[in-house]
């Protein structure tokens, strides 16, 4: 029984845990400005693992989303974003990291 209760309860931190996950990522939308929210990233060339380096960004750099959640938004794995820099340079990062959003909209920011 008490096996059954722990396993209820794992189950609902688990759901309530990946439901914050989805409302983090509401801002991000195509044409938004969004800022880096992990130490630094590599920006490619297509939307693959695979693709080559161009560019890399840093926390806190501002960058225009193009293209939100290229391959989807439930897609946690290899998802990117298609984004251009300050400089104009255009490439992917990835939308995620370790299940957490990897850039946050200036509407975010400013809602804090």
């Amino acid at each position: 029984m008490k096996r059954r209760i722990a396993c209820v309860l794992f189950s609902l931190i688990f759901v309530l845990a990946a439901a914050s996950f989805t409302v983090n990522a509401a801002g991000i939308v195509d044409g938004c400005e969004a800022y880096v929210k992990v130490g630094s990233m590599s920006v490619t060339k297509s939307a693959s693992v695979s693709s080559k380096t161009i560019a890399v960004v840093y926390l806190g750099d501002k960058v225009t989303v193009l293209e939100a959640y290229v391959n989807g938004k439930e897609k946690y794995s290899e998802n990117f974003h298609h984004i251009r820099l300050y400089d104009g340079t255009e490439g992917y990062c990835y939308a995620y990291a370790n299940r957490k959003d990897t850039l946050e909209s200036m509407d975010d920011l400013e809602q804090k």
